[in-house]
Formats: structure tokens, sequence, C-alpha cells
């Protein structure tokens, strides 16, 4: 690839895909090459969309699942392969890694980083998870026919990554990167939910939903060699911010299901939303006070 720089040599090269990636172009990519990176979720989330339904039915679910670890057993052989000239990393000396990740957490911008990734996926998965369900229910659409409209709306998600990555190199902090999604998302989840707006409407709001929601990953899993304490600390600050995404996908679903079966029916969903959208939103404030902090 015309982006990548020179190899540097195994004590510079940190473990984390974003470090690595950040590596082995040119400083002037690595926003872009972040954000393409940063796209692996909803591109693979809306093919097995598209994909799940057709292959089920042949190979069944545990089929579906085999055929999903072959793909991560080729994709695995595939970097080992693309890495294989690259230098073995010296030997360290031993540290714990509680000591790390206490030391990272300690940190006000990684810890920042980590929550503002956390509600944006809970916001995300709180909306998107449940778009087929509701096209199905309240829409009336057949299965396939909403499974196809929410495969779509995931994969705008990619095209926010991309965006974002992008901008970002055009020098704008993340900081307000991550501010303007958090407010389009809030604005526009508020608007599926309340339910007052046609089907074609509601959908194109959460068309740009999932895209402007784009932009704050590629903001974030950029921002890890920067917002690390120290140099040694790179890939417990990529773990953190991985780990908050996760959380962020485990609580979203729930909670905004419990809420709808609380109140019996989805008109209640806001409330968590916008509530998100509102944290984030000062987060990507308090996130902005460092950097500007350390100069950036």
């Amino acid at each position: 690839m015309a982006c990548l720089t020179e190899r540097r040599p195994a004590a510079s090269l940190p473990h984390g895909a974003p470090s690595l990636i950040a590596r082995l172009v040119r400083p002037e990519d690595a926003a872009v090459a972040l954000g393409i990176w940063s796209a692996y979720m909803p591109v693979g989330q809306s093919l097995m969309m598209l994909l799940g339904p057709a292959l089920l039915e042949p190979f069944g679910w545990r089929g579906l699942w085999l055929g999903n670890a072959v793909l991560v057993a080729v994709f695995a052989a595939a970097m080992a392969w693309a890495t294989r000239r690259l230098p073995a990393a010296p030997r360290r000396a031993a540290r714990s890694p509680w000591r790390d990740l206490r030391d990272t957490a300690a940190a006000a911008e990684p810890l920042l980083l980590a929550v503002i990734f956390a509600v944006y996926a809970l916001q995300t998965l709180a909306v998107m998870g449940f778009l087929p369900t509701i096209l199905v229910e309240h829409e009336h659409l057949t299965p396939l026919a909403a499974g196809e409209l929410a495969a779509l709306a995931v994969a705008m998600n990619s095209v926010g990554n991309l965006l974002g990555g992008l901008v970002l190199k055009r020098g704008i902090a993340r900081s307000w990167l991550i501010l303007l999604g958090a407010a389009a998302m809030g604005l526009c989840g508020l608007g599926i939910f309340l339910g007052a707006l046609p089907l074609a409407q509601t959908y194109a709001l959460y068309l740009l939903f999932s895209g402007f929601g784009g932009i704050i990953p590629a903001a974030v899993l950029g921002a890890a060699p920067a917002a690390a304490p120290a140099p040694r600390l790179v890939p417990a600050t990529n773990g953190l911010l991985v780990q908050g995404s996760n959380l962020g996908q485990v609580v979203g679903p729930p909670a905004v299901g419990a809420l709808a079966a609380a109140t019996g029916d989805w008109h209640s969903s806001p409330l968590v939303v916008t509530t998100a959208a509102a944290l984030t939103l000062t987060l990507s404030l308090a996130l902005r006070r460092r950097e500007r902090a350390r100069g950036s």
C-alpha cells in the first residue's frame, strides 16, 4: 500500500490493532487508516444480517458458527503471513497487567474515552438492535424486508467511520467529532422512538443515526497512542477502550428492552437514548479540555 511507511524497529511496534496501524502508515494517513479499520463491526454485522437467513436454512446455527470460526482462522493465518517480516519484539521486564490497567484507568483521558465508547455502543445497540423487531411488529414488514432494511442501516455506520477518518486527517479535534456524533444520535433517536413520523422519515432517521454515530469509533479508537499515560501503556489503553465498547453493547439492549416492557411500548425509549447522548456531550467537552491541556 502506498500509505505504508518504512518498518519501525521492534521496540517501537506496540501491541493492538489501532497502535499497529498507526505505526505502519504515514502519520498523515493514520486517521483514515484507523477509520477504515473501525468499520469492521458494522460491515460484519450488516453482512451477517443479509447472509444469515440464507445460510441458516441449509447449514443451521451450528454450521454458521463453525463457518465463522473457519473464517477467523483464515484471517489469523493471513495476518501471521502479512506480518512475518516484522522484527520480533524484544523481551521486556515482566510487569503486572493489573498494574498497567490500574495506571491506565487512573489517567483521566483513557477513562473518558472508554466511557464515551461505552455510551456510544449502548446507544447504537439499543437503537439498531431493535430495528428489525420494530419494522416487523409496528410497520408490519416481512422478516426478510426488515432484515434487509436493518442491514443497510447498520452498514451506514461504516460510512461514518470512513468520513470520521477523513475529517480527522484535516486536523479537526476528536472531541468536536464526538460532540457532533452524540448530538446527531440524540436528536435522531428522539425522533425515532417518539413514533410520530411515517415509515420513510423514521427510516431516514435510522440512517442518519447510524451514519453520524459512525464518526465516534473513528475518533475514539485512534486516540489511544496520544491518550495513553505512557508509551508502554498504549496496549492497556486500547484494551480499556474496547472493554468500554463491550460493556455498552451488553447494557444497551437490555436497558431499552426492560424499559419498553415496563411501560408497554417503545415510546419511553428516548429516555435511554437522550440521557446517553447528553452524557456523551458532557464527556466530549471534558475531553476537549484534556486535548487543550496537551496542546492538541
